[in-house]
């Protein structure tokens, strides 16, 4: 014997369905589509005497056995209709996944249940999505994290924490360009640090070092922070690029100079029009010169 379907029948709709289930099946089969239909008009009202009398669903079975298509109930089998030939189980077998299908979706159970599944379903794949997407912004962000650190170590002068001169040669190029294309100020210093190779044999290298450092600091304790950049640019040969008019470009490198007690020239010169990169620091470069021919331990603005 080979159950096709089990089904409840509680309220008329259910018979109906268990009808259609019946006829499809013996279609399906290929009995006799007449005798199928003659004797389920009579099974269906038995059914319904049978399924009034009891307080819950009635549990009916739609089974094969021995070439027979039949109907049970309350432990009674009712023959539906004679099969010419036993059934192929694949045909079986196909059948009865159809009705189950049918059966569950006609079934407001097991629809409901079918529907909080998949919601279920849908809610996981959900969570699980965002789990993955927060996996892939964290990784992403650690390597912009390393990236960044990467970049920084490259741009930056390792005995100071400045800025070195591949990233002053790069930057002040941009700066250039932008400043000019926005009609925005721009400010360019060189300092030289005066007799510090005579310091530096004197004192030592790691005297040396220290005064390095300690222009250093004082030049970015006196840049505004992240607006101003400075740079190591040689030896002791220091730039800043101010983001700003001659007048607070001046007081800047003035503050240097008497933080770092008047021991380094500075050169200034505002930005023009027509200025590109060479210009620039040309005429930096002057002021600077100029600095150190007049007695050092100055600044000289173009």
């Amino acid at each position: 014997m080979t159950v096709l379907l089990t089904y409840m029948v509680l309220i008329e709709p259910d018979l109906q369905q268990l009808s259609k289930f019946v006829l499809e099946s013996a279609e399906r089969l290929d009995a006799n589509q007449f005798k199928a239909s003659t004797a389920l008009i009579g099974l269906l009202e038995e059914l319904r005497k049978a399924s009034r009398g009891g307080d819950s669903a009635l549990e009916t079975q739609l089974v094969i056995r021995d070439k027979r298509l039949e109907l049970s109930w309350n432990g009674e089998k009712h023959l539906v209709v004679q099969l010419e030939s036993d059934p192929a189980s694949v045909v079986i077998d196909e059948l009865g996944r159809q009705l189950k299908y049918e059966s569950e979706l006609a079934d407001p159970e097991l629809l409901r249940v079918r529907n909080e599944k998949i919601s279920l379903n849908l809610e996981n794949a959900k969570k699980k999505a965002a789990e993955e997407m927060a996996e892939l912004e964290a990784d992403l962000a650690s390597k912009k994290r390393k990236l960044w650190v990467a970049s920084h170590r490259a741009e930056t002068d390792s005995l100071t924490g400045l800025l070195n001169r591949g990233a002053y040669d790069a930057r002040l190029k941009v700066a250039i360009k932008s400043c000019q294309k926005e009609k925005s100020p721009l400010c360019l210093i060189l300092l030289d640090l005066d007799n510090f190779k005579e310091i530096n044999d004197s004192q030592g290298h790691q005297y040396g070092d220290k005064y390095l450092k300690n222009i250093a600091t004082i030049m970015l304790g006196s840049c505004r922070h992240q607006i101003d950049y400075a740079y190591r640019i040689g030896g002791d040969e220091f730039s800043i690029i101010i983001f700003a008019e001659m007048k607070a470009g001046y007081r800047i490198a003035e503050k240097i100079l008497v933080e770092f007690s008047y021991k380094v020239s500075i050169g200034i010169v505002e930005m023009g029009a027509s200025d590109d990169v060479e210009k620039l620091v040309s005429r930096c470069d002057k002021a600077l010169y100029e600095a150190k021919e007049e007695g050092r331990g100055q600044v000289i603005a173009a």
